[in-house]
């Protein structure tokens, strides 16, 4: 049986589970890395346009794409891990 657990507008990509049972997405149109909790949305990462993929980084924090590839630990700003000039984005992690 399924059941719609949200809906939002956008292309809602990557969802990952977490190990406390929250679910992590992204919404490659709108932008930014959303987390569902006990049936609430909240913003993890806003305003990131075209992210095509989401991890959870070995060391904590995420791994996301886009037109390069980010380390966000929530707590201090997106650190770039790799740009390749000319590249117009990374599909997924």
């Amino acid at each position: 049986m399924l059941r719609v657990i949200h809906e939002m507008d956008g292309l809602l990509e990557a969802p990952r589970p977490a190990s406390d049972g929250s679910i992590l997405f992204v919404n490659v149109g709108a932008g930014g890395v959303f987390e569902l909790r006990d049936g609430a949305v909240g913003t993890v990462l806003p305003a990131r346009r075209g992210i095509g993929g989401l991890a959870h980084h070995a060391d904590g924090g995420l791994l996301i794409t886009g037109r390069d590839v980010i380390a966000y630990d929530g707590r201090s700003d997106p650190v770039t891990v790799l740009s390749v000039p000319g590249s117009t984005g990374y599909n997924a992690v």
